[in-house]
């Protein structure tokens, strides 16, 4: 069992506020040229999702009640394969695909699907912003992970993980540089009101914004390189 980060925390009072907010989710798609083998895209995807712990995360609440994340392999992440005309496929892309994630640990906190139209073959990928970022996703994911899994080459070792971020991230607050810098800050701002991050407090910000969908240019990429 492992902490949240600070910015995790962020996402996750977010969200106790607006569940049913998109204002979180990364959607990216990747449309690929026909030639690419569809069955072996999805099966190299898949791989990737079996193996990468961050696409198993579980956020829990400890018995003190604080927000707390897992990695549960056993929690199937799976890759959904779909075929369709291109006009039905555009339409899901853009109206169905796209949807609210419960971060509770009731499901995964990432989604894929490969669908296969008489004109491309499209990689579809979103996953909640409390597990992931732009860099994991176009660079890890689809830099690194996807190539390496479609040429059937073993993935590299994972450099760094959430977890291990958000335990650094404790261990630093108990030091005492960072003892010393708080008690510094505290006497810098001690007419200032704070407030405890929660989802009350996030309330009051109003949603992260009105919904997420995709748009041309921000979450169309062509970034992954393989080879058929």
């Amino acid at each position: 069992m492992y902490p949240l980060s600070s910015p995790q925390m962020g996402v996750y009072a977010g969200w106790a506020a607006y569940p049913q907010t998109t204002g979180y989710n990364l959607p990216s798609v990747v449309p690929f040229p026909r030639t690419i083998d569809a069955d072996r895209l999805a099966a190299a995807l898949q791989r990737i999702a079996d193996t990468r712990e961050m696409l198993h995360t579980r956020i829990c609440t400890d018995s003190d009640g604080r927000p707390c994340q897992y990695a549960d392999m056993q929690m199937p992440v799976r890759v959904k394969r779909m075929r369709m005309s291109d006009d039905e496929a555009r339409h899901f892309i853009y109206q169905d695909f796209v949807r609210p994630f419960a971060i509770d640990g009731s499901e995964p906190l990432a989604r894929f699907a490969v669908i296969e139209t008489p004109q491309f073959h499209y990689l579809l990928i979103d996953m909640h912003h409390v597990i992931a970022d732009g860099l994991t996703i176009v660079h890890s994911l689809l830099g690194i992970d996807l190539p390496c899994a479609y040429q059937g080459l073993p993935l590299l070792p994972a450099t760094g993980s959430l977890y291990q971020m958000a335990d650094e991230e404790q261990a630093r607050c108990l030091t005492d540089d960072y003892q010393r810098a708080a008690e510094h800050q505290r006497a810098r701002f001690r007419d200032v009101p704070f407030a405890r991050l929660s989802a009350e407090t996030s309330e009051a910000w109003g949603p992260p914004c009105a919904g997420r969908r995709f748009s041309t240019g921000s979450v169309w990429m062509s970034g992954a390189r393989l080879t058929g």
